[in-house]
């Protein structure tokens, strides 16, 4: 969502101020660009976030527009339980945030690949051992591991997609689709939305504008799990 053009905002702030979600989660690119015109674009940018912001955890995970000079701007206004990956109990969902901004902007370091890579294993080990509390595993992140845009040669056709090949690479196992079984997978980037099929089972979910979901709800019923393929890298 960006400062000009937010189309979202006005629904968004009429259903938070009913009470209708818990918690909003955006999936990356803010403002267009938070940096812009030293750093004015950002700073209206949060000014415009107050209404919902103020109300509810409005919850964030990095994208490649906000890159300039180390993630700066996004780690200087957003305050998450982790600065660039974390994750949060809400009702019978466990949500994971990822950076996949760090396979694309190695300039900033490769450490922090290895650090973050480490840390989701430890913490889908533990979000495991819980899942008769918290049978949802949601994982966000901005780029996509797959998807079928055939207007997008840097994600959906490219056989070399840096999420999906990179970690291959490096001989790590894919965290996505990997045993702890993900319940669904949300990323922005690509301007579409689309679903993983059959939509029931473990899913992946694009879409270019943030996204807002509800899960405190006491109707919320446990995701069917289905092992996918194995990621043996």
């Amino acid at each position: 969502m960006g400062l000009e053009n937010a189309h979202a905002l006005p629904l968004l702030v009429d259903e938070v101020s009913a009470g209708h979600f818990d918690l909003l989660l955006h999936v990356g690119d803010f403002a267009y660009n938070m940096d812009t015109d030293n750093g004015l674009v950002g700073d209206r940018f949060m000014d415009m976030l107050q209404p919902l912001a103020a109300q509810l955890p409005y919850m964030t995970c990095v994208g490649n527009h906000e890159q300039a000079y180390n993630f700066s701007h996004y780690k200087a206004r957003f305050s998450m339980p982790g600065e660039m990956f974390y994750s949060v109990d809400v009702g019978p969902a466990h949500i994971v945030s990822l950076t996949t901004e760090f396979y694309y902007y190695t300039q900033y370091g490769l450490d922090q690949i290895r650090r973050q890579y480490e840390w989701l294993q430890q913490d889908l080990a533990r979000a495991n051992e819980r899942r008769a509390e918290r049978p949802w595993l949601i994982v966000l992140g901005h780029r996509p591991m797959y998807c079928s845009n055939s207007d997008d040669p840097e994600h959906c056709t490219n056989p070399e997609n840096m999420v999906r090949e990179r970690g291959r690479r490096r001989r790590c196992r894919c965290a996505w689709a990997s045993p702890s079984c993900i319940s669904t997978a949300w990323s922005g980037c690509c301007t579409s939305r689309a679903w993983t099929w059959p939509s029931g089972h473990t899913s992946t979910r694009t879409s270019g504008r943030g996204l807002s979901t509800r899960t405190g709800s006491s109707q919320a019923t446990s995701p069917t799990c289905v092992r996918r393929r194995r990621c043996t890298w």
